[in-house]
């Protein structure tokens, strides 16, 4: 549904503060983006973060914990949405001929050919018109999602592999729930948990 990412380099997008969803990098992730060559490009937009302030319930008084000592490397931080401008562009540089993006689609259907071994996805274009960011709801005080429509006619690709991270609304999940009981995807289970998790929040003095 999303369009193309603005560059990485674009300072412009990454010093609005709106755009504050954060993602942090431990040792792990960051041994993981050298191994696919791609770690040079996202660590040029990376914060550092050496250690964090802790607040015991016992104390009003913040403690500074400095952790990169201690676990022998220092963690990264960087903007969800750049952390992907970063990895579209090296798949633009490296490998243009092997992987292409289509932005501004949503999958809306789903087949399985399993007598030729392969998916089926139709794809159609989008069209997302944004909320007015000053209007809040009275009841929930959040503010209006953003309207999402399908524009002109569906496109069909055919994949022998299928990654369904397709969102919350996922075609590919409810095309699957929906086969398992005609018997057309064998030996396959769908389960759905609810969300009960219980979230606590703390008001810290700043």
């Amino acid at each position: 549904r999303l369009a193309a990412p603005s560059r990485s380099d674009d300072l412009k997008v990454w010093q609005d503060p709106e755009r504050s969803y954060n993602i942090g990098l431990n040792g792990k992730g960051q041994a993981a983006l050298r191994a696919i060559g791609c770690w040079d490009r996202i660590d040029s937009c990376c914060a550092d973060v050496v250690g964090r302030m802790d607040w015991t319930p016992e104390s009003d008084e913040p403690k500074e914990i400095l952790l990169a000592e201690k676990r022998g490397y220092v963690t990264k931080v960087i903007q969800r949405d750049r952390l992907v401008s970063c990895l579209y562009e090296e798949l633009q540089e490296k490998y243009e001929e092997q992987v292409k993006v289509i932005f501004n689609s949503e999958c809306v259907k789903v087949e399985w050919e399993s007598s030729v071994g392969r998916t089926v996805l139709s794809v159609q274009g989008t069209e997302i018109v944004k909320p007015n960011q000053g209007t809040r709801t009275l009841v929930t005080d959040q503010r209006p999602r953003r309207t999402v429509t399908l524009v002109g006619s569906a496109e069909r690709l055919e994949a022998e592999l299928v990654i369904g991270t397709d969102g919350v609304r996922s075609a590919v999940r409810d095309a699957m729930q929906a086969d398992v009981g005609k018997g057309v995807l064998a030996g396959l289970r769908v389960r759905r948990y609810a969300d009960n998790n219980v979230r606590v929040y703390k008001t810290m003095p700043l």
